[in-house]
């Protein structure tokens, strides 16, 4: 087994690394249920449209380019009438036409009136797909950049699923409080999950206080442990327990689960600007070192289990 503490010679960067790891788990426990309202976005809009079509039928013909207008805000780059786009529209495939069978116009309408802003991120998502993958939906309650190659829920970070929650209004009902990012009231416990999500990914410093380290996992922990959903989640009822372990430092961690992290972190924080070139000198280290040992315990292993073999082979 691998112990958190041997990583870094300072406490707070212990703490740093622990609350990376709280937030792992943290997803864990959110992605079977992400994922299951994901689906069930999806079957809502599909059913709402295809009850308004005279022949319902299922398009998967349309690319998201030729369902927006041009210039669509955020998306094109045409300045004026006579200018081209670049962009969305760069292509003829892409030019905005409709749907031959009236349903993905209809389905991107939907997406729309189910963002809580009515501006989902198209150019997360796939529009060919709608009709078949319902994450590919959901990817449009995403961050607008980042995601577009985010092809499951398990490929999306902590923050595109807590986006996701937060800015899909079908989870207005899946929460004990009112869904809030915070600027006109208090910020709700999506809101802190996802700050703390960018604080621990994001930190130049790499360090936590004891008070600021005990704050995330009393965050994580409320959250999923919310009474309206989440607390009858297996999945995220066994979070709860794994980040309890974590904090009171009776989580056990395998070599190859603690190679995992530390690489995970490394290539995060290459795209960090100021980051301190001890903490990732720290990791490097300790990565080789369990990369070593469990080389070492691959061919100790080995080397029994040809003992083991040739014993056998002796007494036949």
């Amino acid at each position: 087994m691998a112990s958190l503490a041997d990583v870094f010679t300072e406490k707070e960067r212990t703490n740093w690394l622990k609350a990376w790891l709280a937030v792992d788990i943290a997803k864990s426990g959110l992605e079977q249920f992400a994922e299951n309202e994901a689906k069930s976005v999806h079957i809502n809009i599909y059913n709402n449209v295809l009850s308004s079509v005279p022949a319902p039928a299922v398009c998967n013909l349309c690319n998201t380019a030729n369902l927006l207008q041009c210039p669509t805000q955020g998306i094109c780059n045409k300045r004026g009438a006579k200018s081209a786009c670049t962009a969305m529209h760069d292509t003829a495939a892409k030019q905005p036409r409709p749907c031959p069978d009236n349903v993905c116009n209809k389905v991107l309408n939907e997406i729309e009136k189910q963002h809580k802003y009515a501006i989902p991120s198209w150019k997360n998502t796939t529009a060919t797909l709608w009709a078949s993958t319902p994450w590919q939906i959901a990817k449009a309650y995403l961050p607008p950049d980042g995601y577009s190659g985010k092809s499951s829920i398990q490929d999306t970070d902590f923050n595109g699923i807590i986006s996701f929650m937060m800015n899909c209004k079908h989870f207005n009902t899946k929460f004990s409080f009112p869904i809030a990012a915070g600027k006109n009231s208090p910020p709700c416990l999506l809101t802190k999950a996802r700050d703390i999500g960018r604080i621990v990914r994001h930190s130049s410093q790499c360090k936590l206080t004891d008070a600021d380290l005990q704050d995330i996992f009393k965050t994580l922990t409320n959250l999923l442990s919310d009474p309206t959903c989440l607390a009858q989640d297996v999945a995220s009822q066994e979070a709860v327990k794994k980040l309890a372990k974590l904090q009171n430092d009776g989580l056990k961690i395998t070599t190859e689960e603690m190679i995992h992290l530390l690489l995970a972190v490394d290539e995060k924080l290459k795209t960090v600007d100021t980051i301190a070139e001890k903490t990732l000198a720290e990791i490097r280290i300790h990565t080789d070192k369990c990369k070593r040992e469990l080389d070492e315990h691959t061919e100790r292993r080995k080397l029994a289990l040809d003992r083991e073999r040739d014993y056998e082979q002796s007494c036949e």
